[in-house]
């Protein structure tokens, strides 16, 4: 992949036209005389130092979408141009739009991203888990839920941490967990009754074939029926 130097005037441009440098000047230096404690130190270092470079570069996505980058080459969208440009898969670099406007959207998570506490993969957890919280719960449910979640993630994975968000709001706040759920299943069943459907027809050949489309308490009554029939 071809590159250009970068020639910045702004301290973030500048930041990272050193960091590029000092990375490529590292690139050679075999690593052999590493002591064991020495090498995991650099690892943990090296870990965290990711999770900032993607905390940075979310925060310049955004940038870069809010001034039209790439969008003056025909592209259509700056996000698909980025994609073009880099020879990312193209769904890749979406889920990294998505989560930059997820992580732009709860500070604490951003913050804790930016300083290395928590890894691109848990924030996406995260914030995957703070969009339960629904828009009109109290000012509170949300700040908590943040916090929540990230204390979590000081000794769980990402993956521990989508299993736990499963039920976050239920631990921070039961009774809109509650509410949450009795809309969610309404909303379920008012969907249900918008597709129930029923059609029987004579195949010609002695039989009859047909379909139905119903609620599952209506199938489970219907599913009775036709066990005593048969």
């Amino acid at each position: 992949m071809s590159t250009k130097p970068l020639h910045p005037s702004h301290p973030v441009a500048a930041a990272v036209a050193r960091i590029e440098t000092e990375l490529t000047q590292a690139a050679g230096v075999p690593v052999w005389s590493m002591a064991a404690g020495e090498a995991g130190e650099v690892l943990e270092a090296l870990t965290r130092a990711r999770a900032q470079a993607d905390a940075l570069l979310l925060r310049v996505l955004r940038q870069a979408e809010s001034v039209e980058t790439g969008l003056e080459t025909g592209a259509t969208s700056t996000t698909n141009w980025w994609a073009h440009r880099m020879r990312m898969v193209r769904r890749d670099a979406h889920a990294l739009r998505r989560l930059a406007t997820q992580v732009e959207a709860h500070p604490a998570v951003a913050e804790a991203l930016e300083s290395g506490r928590i890894l691109t993969d848990q924030a996406r957890a995260i914030t995957d888990a703070l969009e339960q919280v629904p828009a009109d719960a109290e000012a509170w449910v949300l700040p908590a839920a943040t916090q929540r979640m990230l204390d979590l993630a000081a000794d769980h994975d990402a993956k521990d941490l989508r299993i736990l968000g499963r039920r976050l709001l239920e631990v921070i706040d039961p009774a809109t967990a509650d509410a949450e759920e009795a809309r969610r299943l309404e909303a379920e069943e008012r969907a249900a009754r918008e597709r129930v459907g029923f059609g029987i027809r004579d195949s010609g050949d002695g039989t009859m074939r047909g379909w139905f489309t119903l609620p599952v308490a209506q199938g489970e009554m219907l599913r009775r029926q036709v066990h005593a029939i048969a």
